[in-house]
């Protein structure tokens, strides 16, 4: 039972950090833009700002698939830890890339990237807990065990927003202090999940000799 809960922490614990990280880009665009973009013109560089947050967006779907097939043919605890610990050190990386004054563009690059890393982390991260919130459950908590890890996120906006409203009039760098937060936090979280057991419904052996790849069914399978 106590290694279910604890399990069950650490799921809520990823959709929250999924959030808090998507949410303190917003509040602190405008700080990270004038930290991290060399351009001088304040709405393009807000412009430019969002658009990275946006555009990184695509590698999503692609963490998805990749995680998702690492779950179905590997194993569900190597999906579910190793989410979150590239999610965490692309959270923490973000607090450290240096001033745009200092290094230039290289700095954008920089933030480029490790968006698109964290993006590409965050696409496996609920879709890896909510399946483990199902094949921990009985019968009669599965629905609510899946729906508290979707609940989850919403924690982390709350969380996001009262760091940020404690933050946001602070000094030009004080933005970094919330990714430094929300990295810490997931790579605790990825230390405990190393300890969790794997999912009792998950079969190595089974899933080795009888895996097809989703993706392969999905567009050969349910054409339109």
């Amino acid at each position: 039972m106590k290694n279910k809960k604890t399990t069950l922490l650490m799921l809520i614990m990823g959709s929250m950090i999924e959030y808090y990280d998507f949410v303190i880009y917003l509040y602190f665009a405008k700080a990270i833009g004038k930290s991290l973009i060399p351009v001088d013109n304040a709405t393009a560089n807000l412009l430019i700002t969002f658009s990275i947050f946006a555009s990184t967006a695509i590698f999503r779907p692609l963490g998805g698939i990749i995680f998702g097939y690492i779950g179905d043919k590997f194993s569900r605890k190597l999906s579910f830890t190793n989410s979150i610990l590239i999610m965490s050190l692309s959270t923490l990386s973000i607090a450290f890339i240096p001033n745009a004054e200092h290094i230039g563009v290289l700095a954008t690059i920089l933030l480029i990237t490790l968006r698109l890393v964290q993006s590409f982390s965050v696409g496996g991260e609920i879709p890896a807990g909510i399946i483990m919130a199902y094949e921990m459950s009985n019968d009669k908590q599965k629905a609510l065990n899946t729906n508290i890890v979707i609940a989850g996120t919403n924690i982390g906006i709350v969380v996001a927003s009262i760091i940020s409203s404690l933050l946001i009039e602070s000094s030009e760098n004080a933005w970094r202090i919330p990714f430094i937060i929300g990295g810490c936090i997931g790579l605790i979280s990825y230390a405990i999940r190393k300890k969790i057991s794997e999912s009792n419904i998950f079969i190595p052996n089974q899933q080795h000799q009888k895996f097809n790849n989703p993706i392969k069914i999905l567009f050969t399978g349910y054409k339109l």
